[in-house]
C-alpha cells in the first residue's frame, strides 16, 4: 500500500486493512492527503443488504432495537490446508469474517460501537488460530444491541442479517453460491435478489 502511495496512486485495499489496530493506524497516517484509501467491504453492496440498510436509514423500521448477524463458512474436507486457517495469512475469524460483520453494524449505527461481551472458541481445526468461532454483543449510543456470530466451524455456510425495530423488521438470508440465493424479507413483502 505504501509503495502505491509513493507512486501517487489511490488505493483500494482488500480487507482487512491490517492485522492490528497499529498496522491500520500506520497505513492511514502514511496516506498522503491528496490520495484516497478505501477498503473492500463488499457485503454492503449486495442487493438485499443494501435494501435493508436503506430501509433502516429511511426509518421504515422505526427505532432500531437490535441487529443480529450470523456469518459462517461451512466446513469442507480440505479446509485445514486453506488460507482461512493459516494464522499468518488470515489471523482468525474475527479479522476475516468479523470485519465484514462490524462494517454492517457501523452501516446501521453510524456511531461508535462498544463491545459488551465477546467469547471465542477454537480447537476444531488445531491450526493455531486464536479464534475459529466468535460470538459478540455490542451496543451503540442509540441503545441498539448488536448480536454477532462469525464461524469457521459450521456444517453449512450461513448468512443471516436481521434488523429489528419498534415499527418493523427485516431479514436478509443467503449470499449466493453455497450460502443460497439471497432473499430480503421485510414486515410487508418478500423480494428475491439475484446476488
Amino acid at each position: 500500500i505504501k509503495k502505491s502511495f509513493n507512486c501517487g496512486a489511490n488505493v483500494l485495499a482488500e480487507k482487512p486493512l491490517g492485522m492490528s489496530l497499529d498496522q491500520c493506524t500506520n497505513i492511514i497516517n502514511y496516506k498522503p492527503k491528496n490520495l484516497n484509501l478505501n477498503v473492500g467491504f463488499n457485503y454492503r453492496f449486495y442487493d438485499g443488504i443494501a435494501n435493508a440498510i436503506k430501509d433502516c436509514r429511511d426509518g421504515k423500521f422505526g427505532k432500531i432495537i437490535s441487529v443480529n448477524i450470523v456469518l459462517a463458512h461451512g466446513n469442507s474436507p480440505n479446509m485445514s490446508g486453506s488460507w482461512k486457517l493459516d494464522p499468518i495469512k488470515d489471523g482468525g475469524v474475527g479479522i476475516d469474517l468479523g470485519c465484514h460483520v462490524l462494517d454492517l453494524c457501523l452501516q446501521i449505527s453510524g456511531k461508535n460501537l462498544k463491545v459488551e461481551k465477546s467469547k471465542m472458541w477454537t480447537g476444531f481445526w488445531g491450526t493455531g488460530l486464536k479464534d475459529e468461532e466468535m460470538h459478540s454483543i455490542l451496543s451503540d449510543d442509540n441503545g441498539t444491541i448488536y448480536n454477532i456470530q462469525v464461524s469457521l466451524n459450521r456444517w453449512r455456510s450461513t448468512f443471516r442479517f436481521e434488523i429489528n425495530g419498534d415499527k418493523g423488521y427485516c431479514v436478509v438470508e443467503g449470499r449466493g453460491r453455497s450460502y443460497g440465493q439471497q432473499t430480503y424479507t421485510d414486515r410487508k413483502s418478500t423480494r428475491l435478489n439475484s446476488s
